[in-house]
């Protein structure tokens, strides 16, 4: 059954939550792929080993930096992970701009859809899907460890995805613009 067929307000809103969440777990499969393959920077592998940050974390900060939301310490300075910590970092960048924009296209290249205008807007709709698995998602891509042999806060490092951040533009900005041109794409390369 096509899903994109399933209309609501003259959209695939169905569709598009599925597919933007598929996009969203595709994202996250190609970054653990991307880092289990090239790994870090060595200067990088070589400092953040001793904090030892988990391997998920990693492919989240990764997976953010990808759409330009840098992981952020608890001084407030930022690294992001994709473009300055990940060997091959742009790969990181072409990921999220492929995957966001294929789903973007496959919504938009629905049989009833005609002008690009439609192709645009069904191509967006993946953000309903998108969304709130970035939002739930900075919640699990955190790290915090107090070095050995130290006492107090002052001292604790922590990394963490911000928020808001994350939600306007890896939630919304980047998978709006980009499902939106890949939707537009399809009615283009169809006529």
């Amino acid at each position: 059954m096509d899903f994109r067929k399933r209309k609501t307000a003259g959209l695939p809103i169905l569709s598009g939550a599925v597919n933007g969440a598929l996009a969203y777990a595709a994202g996250l499969a190609g970054t653990f792929t991307f880092i289990a393959v090239f790994g870090l920077k060595p200067l990088f592998e070589f400092v953040l080993t001793p904090t030892g940050i988990p391997f998920a974390s990693k492919i989240g900060f990764a997976f953010y930096g990808g759409h330009f939301v840098p992981a952020q310490f608890g001084d407030g300075s930022t690294v992001n992970f994709a473009l300055d910590v990940a060997d091959f970092g742009i790969l990181y960048v072409l990921l999220v701009v492929a995957i966001l924009g294929a789903t973007g296209y496959y919504l938009g290249s629905g049989e009833d859809i005609r002008t690009p205008r439609e192709g645009a807007l069904s191509g967006a709709t993946l953000v309903i899907g998108y969304l709130p698995l970035v939002a739930i998602g900075t919640t699990f891509f955190k790290y915090q460890r107090a070095p050995a042999g130290t006492v107090g806060q002052s001292q604790t490092i922590s990394l963490e995805v911000p928020l808001i951040r994350a939600i306007v533009m890896a939630g919304i900005v980047v998978p709006i613009v980009l499902g939106a041109i890949g939707g537009a794409v399809a009615v283009r390369t169809a006529e």
